[in-house]
């Protein structure tokens, strides 16, 4: 299978390999991320303004008349018999969609379509669209059909432009070419633009972990990996030994044919002064070797280790947000939690203090709190002091046993001739 293969050739790739797709996770989390926070930002902004004017979808200007969202508010006369079911047939699941065609604001033509409204439907049974949600926005009545302000978002027909251009062919309509698209909001505005809650995974939290995994495995390679095998000692040796035999010579007045006759004995070999095998420095006497492309990896991996702590640290303390203010109605033990705080690890820093002196008083308030919702039960206290937890054991604790199998898998050799060069 694909997907069985491209896992496997995933897990095939070098430590260094694998250790840049851990940095290259972590940036995409942080740009995912920055994007997220700035959109909820938007999305706290426009709850407190409110809906945008509604206005004249003929005379709609998308520079003008839609936000940073795509939020838009346009006036329009739904004409109901031309609306269409249109369902989608996918290998898993079906998409079901009500297309409503758009007359203008003052239109008395039914047949002049400026524009459509897509309703999602849960079923294939449309049992969501009701007449209620229908007639949201309804502001009065033309001559076409009802005047409503359909308040959604802009976007375009997507995946429903074959079926929707075949329902406009069957009921002989124009299809323009600035057509105006609208997706009403369906669950209302504040549900659609609600930000995410702190109960919601977030980007970098995703694609950190995911980080944290490369990371890992990256690791376990390099140290399974270790070094190359250096040369057996005994090997060494013994090669050693064979560049001392020496050239033999015929003993001295033997008559040539009795030398290659074979009945002579071999002489002995000319006497040479006895030296002792060479045998190599010790590593310990070795010049240190260059910075290579496997500990700039460690180094590398251990500063995306580094950085998810600190990163995860400063998020859970720090506003990342500017609507970190608009948040829900404390909890009773969330109440008590911040009077501890505030009790066990008073604010007594002065404001006109030089920039070089830290208030840390915040972070341990903060600390205290999560500690004293922790052992009132709440889960989400719990579980950041467990991640906290587990990246401090992983950074004092993972990377000293790496070191230790790291240095244990190196061959050692020593020039103690007891020893025969291997210790």
């Amino acid at each position: 299978m694909a997907w069985l293969n491209l896992i496997v050739g995933f897990l095939r790739l070098k430590s260094w390999a694998l250790g840049l797709i851990a940095v290259v996770l972590l940036g995409i989390g942080v740009l995912l991320q920055t994007n997220s926070n700035k959109q909820d930002a938007l999305k706290v902004a426009a709850l407190a303004a409110g809906p945008p004017e509604a206005v004249d979808i003929e005379a709609f200007v998308k520079d003008r008349d839609m936000s940073e969202l795509r939020e838009v508010a346009l006036l329009a006369q739904p004409v109901w018999d031309y609306t269409f079911e249109l369902t989608l047939t996918g290998d898993s699941t079906d998409d079901h969609v009500l297309m409503i065609p758009l007359a203008a604001a003052g239109s008395t033509n039914a047949t002049k379509i400026v524009g459509i409204a897509y309703f999602d439907a849960d079923t294939e049974a449309f049992e969501n669209i009701t007449s209620e949600l229908l007639d949201t926005g309804l502001v009065g009545y033309g001559d076409v059909g009802p005047l409503i302000a359909y308040n959604g978002r802009l976007g375009g027909m997507g995946k429903w432009d074959e079926m929707t251009e075949e329902a406009f062919a069957d009921y002989d309509l124009n299809m323009r070419d600035d057509i105006v698209i609208v997706w009403p909001y369906a669950e209302g505005r504040d549900v659609a633009l609600a930000p995410n809650g702190p109960d919601e995974i977030t980007m970098f939290g995703l694609f950190s972990k995911l980080a944290g995994v490369v990371g890992l495995l990256a690791l376990a390679k390099l140290v399974i990996s270790g070094k190359p095998k250096e040369p057996d000692a005994i090997d060494a040796l013994g090669a050693q030994a064979a560049t001392m035999a020496q050239p033999t010579e015929p003993a001295k007045g033997v008559p040539l044919w009795k030398q290659r006759s074979g009945l002579v004995d071999e002489a002995e070999p000319i006497p040479e002064p006895f030296m002792m095998p060479q045998l190599d420095a010790s590593p310990m006497s070795k010049p240190r070797a260059p910075i290579g492309v496997r500990k700039i990896m460690i180094g590398v991996i251990a500063g995306v280790f580094a950085l998810l702590l600190v990163s995860t640290i400063a998020g859970l303390i720090g506003d990342t947000l500017e609507n970190d203010e608009i948040a829900s109605i404390p909890t009773a033990e969330e109440r008590l939690a911040q009077v501890a705080a505030e009790v066990i690890v008073p604010s007594t820093a002065d404001p006109d203090r030089p920039f070089y002196e830290i208030d840390v008083a915040p972070i341990a308030q903060w600390f205290v709190a999560k500690w004293v919702l922790a052992l009132a039960g709440d889960k989400d206290a719990l579980m950041t002091l467990l991640m906290i937890a587990g990246g401090v054991f992983a950074f004092f604790v993972m990377i000293p046993i790496y070191l230790n199998v790291r240095r244990s898998l190196r061959p050692k050799l020593t020039a103690r001739i007891g020893s025969m060069g291997i210790n």
